[in-house]
């Protein structure tokens, strides 16, 4: 019963918008793969529907948005990862990963005109930094971006290069 309450509160608060980007594209990826879940998102929204002209005062994002889900052999998704641009931050979840003792992950823009991997950090449980971190910011340059995880020594590449093996990876999509 408290599975089933959960995924009610998760349909709702999606068809309300108050999921955070992770939150938020863990529950489209649950729609796209469960039509039980699907369903649930959908009766909210009937449910929903006449608050819509309440809502209208929201203001709408002046940036995109965009999100990656890195997968992992075993079952759910490794880590979600958002790039805000009206917010101006880059944030990322780990929700299955765990690195091992004396070990970190640690994320990698790649592609988008780089000529090699650009560290943006060590993750943590509350991995959040601004999106200047990636330099251009324009739909093309994202839109060719791909984050890379590498497991490295705690405290992060030493050379400022991955020297660990690769472990995830996710493309960067727009949200809207």
């Amino acid at each position: 019963m408290a599975d089933l309450e959960e995924r009610e509160g998760l349909a709702a608060e999606y068809v309300l918008g108050t999921l955070d980007a992770g939150e938020r594209a863990v529950a489209e990826r649950d729609m796209a793969r469960d039509p039980g879940f699907a369903d649930l998102v959908a009766g909210w929204e009937r449910r929903l529907s006449p608050l819509v002209g309440v809502l209208l005062w929201k203001p709408l994002p002046t940036a995109p948005r965009y999100v990656t889900v890195f997968e992992s052999e075993g079952p759910g998704p490794a880590f979600v990862a958002s790039v805000d641009l009206a917010k101006g931050t880059i944030s990322m979840r780990p929700i299955s990963a765990s690195a091992p003792a004396g070990k970190a992950y640690e994320l990698w823009a790649v592609g988008g005109g780089r000529d090699k991997p650009q560290s943006l950090g060590v993750i943590t449980a509350d991995f959040r930094i601004p999106a200047e971190r990636l330099g251009k910011t324009d739909s093309t340059i994202l839109g060719e971006t791909i984050f890379a995880v590498s497991l490295e020594p705690e405290g992060g590449s030493p050379t400022g290069q991955p020297t660990g093996p690769v472990m995830f990876t996710g493309k960067l999509n727009p949200t809207e």
